[in-house]
């Protein structure tokens, strides 16, 4: 179903396809807003408010492959960080939403390792691949950036990774495809 929707997704809304993508196959909500914390309380579809939903907590595993200064020097913004995320990850699929307040924008690192490469990451491939991507060299075996979709996407043997950017704009990111590089060369040396 998955290829379905992003196959036929106008070129316009494949940032919006992207993104449900990611927080389909995350379960996490893939950019937090503004939302000072304040989320929907219980788990959506409980209806009845009894089954308190978990409190978002920050991934050790994202720290481990991305510091918050790492991020900041990558992409120039002093106040980007590590958000927490609620959702269930799955296996083989990791995210690392890094968020600045300051200039609205968020940093989504995803790695994706034996079935979430397979699946997901091939899937953003071709989505990205159908949105004539600039070819990057010198990263990974393959990569190339998606500039309607603010997503680069690369491959290193069997590990897909993705780092894509909500709310770029000129204010915050300067260049985008090198940001994005940038924070990719940062996470080729962890796995």
């Amino acid at each position: 179903m998955r290829r379905h929707i992003t196959r036929w997704t106008p070129v316009a809304l494949i940032p919006v396809a992207l993104t449900a993508l990611l927080a389909g196959c995350s379960g996490a909500a893939p950019d937090p807003g503004n939302g000072g914390g304040q989320g929907g309380g219980a788990a959506a579809g409980s209806g009845n408010g009894d089954a308190a939903a978990a409190p978002p907590v920050k991934d050790a595993d994202c720290s481990a492959l991305l510091t918050d200064k790492q991020v900041q020097k990558a992409t120039g913004l002093k106040d980007i960080a590590l958000q927490a995320a609620s959702g269930q990850e799955k296996q083989g699929e990791q995210f690392c939403p890094y968020r600045s307040e300051t200039y609205n924008l968020t940093v989504i690192v995803g790695v994706f390792k034996g079935g979430g490469f397979d699946t997901t990451y091939v899937d953003m491939e071709k989505t990205a691949n159908m949105q004539n991507p600039q070819k990057v060299t010198g990263l990974g075996d393959a990569a190339a950036w998606a500039d309607a979709m603010s997503t680069l996407v690369v491959r290193k043997g069997q590990t897909g990774i993705s780092v894509m950017l909500q709310n770029a704009n000129k204010t915050n990111v300067k260049d985008p495809k090198k940001t994005s590089t940038e924070v990719a060369k940062l996470v080729i040396g962890k796995i």
